[in-house]
């Protein structure tokens, strides 16, 4: 807490200090009228450029230490574009209704088919392990599909993998799985699919491995 604090007023006085000198650049210029002095353009032309330098400086520091979660998101998506989906959401209706009746074989076999078709859809690896885990009783069979979900490489932005590392990770916790295992996920989302959690998911996934 004392390291944060002392950060936030070392940045504030950082855009303190940079706003002071774009306000000194930009009054420079008027002072050269007012007394005068045109000055040839080259000279005006770097004031009003040292001025949106510092300004850009100042409003840069800001958001950096007084708005991260902007500054993430900005950063992110300027280096590492998610991953929005470009298609319509897989229809899962037919196989809730499969759920309702109990015919669990056949929804595994449509879940499977249409993670086949859609690899990376995290809605249908998250219903599927809500059968398995709700409908079922089967936290074994739950945990096989998030090792399956975690296995592959596609990935799009959704908060259900959020979720199911969650989940995983609390079957685990209480005997129901490897803790290992679901630490390797974490890790491996961490370093290889960063861009597809927000600042606090990162966070609280980081925790778990704590």
């Amino acid at each position: 807490m004392f390291w944060n604090r002392l950060a936030k007023w070392i940045a504030l006085a950082l855009v303190l200090f940079c706003s002071w000198r774009a306000i000194t650049a930009l009054a420079s210029i008027n002072m050269n009228r007012s007394s005068g002095l045109t000055g040839d353009a080259i000279t005006v032309v770097a004031a009003l450029g040292e001025c949106i330098l510092w300004g850009f400086c100042a409003a840069l520091i800001f958001v950096v230490a007084f708005l991260p979660d902007l500054a993430d998101k900005l950063v992110g998506e300027l280096l590492l574009p998610r991953k929005y989906r470009k298609r319509p959401a897989p229809l899962l209706s037919p196989v809730q209704g499969m759920i309702s009746m109990g015919r669990f074989d056949e929804a595994r076999r449509r879940f499977a088919a249409l993670a086949a078709e859609e690899p990376g859809c995290a809605l249908i690896y998250s219903e599927w392990l809500r059968m398995e885990l709700e409908e079922c009783h089967d936290p074994a069979a739950a945990i096989r599909v998030a090792q399956d979900c975690f296995d592959g490489e596609e990935r799009e932005l959704s908060p259900e993998y959020y979720r199911m590392l969650r989940l995983w990770h609390a079957l685990a916790l209480r005997g129901d799985g490897d803790p290992e295992a679901v630490r390797q996920a974490i890790r491996r989302e961490l370093t290889q699919h960063r861009r597809i959690y927000s600042r606090h998911e990162r966070q609280e996934l980081e925790r778990l491995l704590s």
